[in-house]
């Protein structure tokens, strides 16, 4: 009975590598990278890192603003063994936004000064998508999540579209 549970599940690849364009709402373009590991046909491990990036335009010039994300969790394949593979995902980890702040001079003169800031706040996102296979081990991926980055007692949300390609490979 073992062996045949262990058969069954050696026709979808074991690994599954995807990279994109993702963006950011509000305004913010960038990159996604994934790496899933099966752990039955439809249950999958998801580690997943992606930065998003804009300038922003203070009176003292124009500042980088980025948030990068660092996540993990389960992944579930609504699909398996077709060309059409839905997903969702809940992830759970860590973001970082760097941005600037606009300071007030301490000058009898309001001269307007920025400063960059550092956040690291816990991230929690809720998505999903499609695979479309072109072959058994590439195709393209569309998706969005819900991003909550909270810390303490105040968060941010976000909301994030993604589209790429997808790579599986392993036994």
């Amino acid at each position: 009975l073992m062996a045949q549970v262990t058969f069954a599940q050696s026709d979808i690849p074991r690994h599954e590598m995807s990279t994109g364009y993702s963006f950011l709402l509000p305004n913010r373009d960038g990159w996604i990278a994934s790496f899933s590991e099966r752990v039955n046909a439809r249950i999958w491990i998801k580690a997943e890192a992606g930065g998003n990036y804009r300038k922003r335009d203070l009176p003292d010039g124009t500042h980088p603003d980025f948030i990068h994300s660092i996540l993990a969790g389960p992944e579930f394949k609504l699909s398996k063994g077709s060309k059409l593979v839905p997903w969702v995902h809940i992830l759970v980890g860590i973001t970082m936004n760097n941005y600037a702040e606009q300071d007030l001079g301490t000058s009898s003169v309001s001269v307007f000064t920025s400063s960059q800031k550092t956040e690291v706040r816990f991230g929690f996102q809720p998505g999903g998508g499609v695979d479309y296979y072109l072959t058994p081990r590439l195709g393209v991926r569309f998706g969005a999540d819900y991003r909550r980055a909270a810390s303490g007692y105040t968060g941010n949300n976000f909301f994030r579209m993604q589209t790429g390609v997808v790579v599986r490979f392993g036994r």
